[in-house]
């Protein structure tokens, strides 16, 4: 049960900011939630403090790394005031940090929420076998959760799967072995390896995706919003 004796933080902007971040179950390190808020490191971690004392947030220790969640139905409520929450304090970091979040490059294959997203669609459709998308920090061992790092967990292109890569132009790898991304702002998998690589080409020279700006920003052309629906049910947002 959350307190009624001290302050409450959610009153704070920045503070419901880091709990929208958390939403939907997500276990981030401060890092992420510092780019997913659009607010400096520093006050990320002071917020995170107050959140805990309030029973909103929980610890999580993960090897020699420290994890949030949110804590209980009372935060998660909190997080629908984002619509009455004014904007970051710099407009120019949280649109950057959104953008981020959406779809960037990893390594050469396709992160953020769109990856996520499509590697779901995969799973659904059945072009990808072997696991459900989901992230175990207990199964990772002392592994950190940042951009790059493979889970063990594997998966396997399936013939419906090479079916999709023939439909897409593009001929599927002899080694149907798949590796996996843990998408550090997702907390779910990614595909990578040669068959993220070889998607992600594609689709920028289809013209569905563009950069979109530093940081490995990729952008979803109007085009590449109706071929994500389309192709893989997969909606993105525009702009």
């Amino acid at each position: 049960m959350v307190t009624t004796d001290r302050k409450a933080p959610p009153e704070d902007p920045a503070a419901v900011r880091v709990l929208c971040a958390l939403e939907g179950g997500r276990v981030l390190p401060v890092s992420a939630i510092s780019a997913d808020s659009g607010i400096p490191v520093a006050a990320v971690r002071g917020r995170l403090r107050e959140l805990g004392d309030a029973g909103l947030v929980t610890e999580v220790r993960h090897g020699d790394y420290r994890y949030y969640r949110l804590s209980g139905p009372g935060a998660a409520a909190l997080t629908g005031r984002r619509a009455g929450t004014p904007p970051p304090a710099s407009l120019r970091v949280g649109t950057r940090a959104y953008a981020f979040r959406q779809a960037r490059s990893c390594y050469g294959h396709l992160a953020g929420r769109l990856g996520c997203a499509l590697t779901g669609s995969l799973i659904e459709a059945g072009h990808l076998a072997g696991h459900d998308g989901t992230v175990d920090l207990e199964r990772l061992g002392a592994a950190r959760t940042v951009a790059g790092a493979l889970d063990p967990i594997g998966y396997a292109l399936t013939a419906s799967g090479a079916a999709l890569f023939r439909g897409l132009g593009v001929r599927p790898p002899v080694d149907r072995a798949v590796r996996c991304c843990v998408d550090w702002s997702e907390q779910r998998h990614h595909v990578a390896g040669s068959v993220g690589r070889l998607l992600l080409a594609r689709f920028v020279n289809l013209g569905w995706l563009v950069p979109g700006g530093p940081r490995r920003v990729l952008a979803v052309t109007a085009e590449g919003r109706r071929a994500f629906a389309s192709r893989f049910g997969v909606e993105t947002p525009v702009g």
